[in-house]
Parts: C-alpha cells; sequence; structure tokens
C-alpha cells in the first residue's frame, strides 16, 4: 500500500469535508459538530482550501486523509 500526498485544490472540497466529517463523527460521537455539514462543506470549499497549506493523502486513487 502506497500514500501519495499532494496539495488539495478547488475539486477536492468535497473529498474533504467527507474525510473531516466522518472522521469527526468517528472519533467524537458524542460531541455534535458546532455547524451543520453543508455549512462545514461550504467553508472547506470557499475558505479553507483557497487559503492554501491544505494536502491530501491519497492511497489507491482514494482520498484517505
Amino acid at each position: 500500500m502506497t500514500i501519495t500526498l499532494r496539495p488539495a485544490g478547488a475539486p477536492d472540497a468535497e473529498a474533504v469535508a467527507q474525510v473531516l466529517i466522518e472522521s469527526r463523527n468517528a472519533l467524537l460521537p458524542f460531541a455534535p459538530m458546532a455547524h451543520p455539514a453543508a455549512e462545514v462543506r461550504t467553508w472547506i470549499a470557499t475558505v479553507l482550501i483557497p487559503a492554501g497549506g491544505v494536502h491530501l493523502a491519497i492511497c489507491e486513487g482514494q482520498t484517505v486523509g
């Protein structure tokens, strides 16, 4: 299994959001998210990724981190 890292771009917003939401729900099921998933997705696409510094971990063509 090989994991590659690369900078995230605008087309990756949904994958980044999915990893964030799923991992948070799995690891912190007792703490509800402060914002609905739709708002988190919008923030990732319009603020987080455009600001830079977001990288993806890709394994076998899937975003895993």
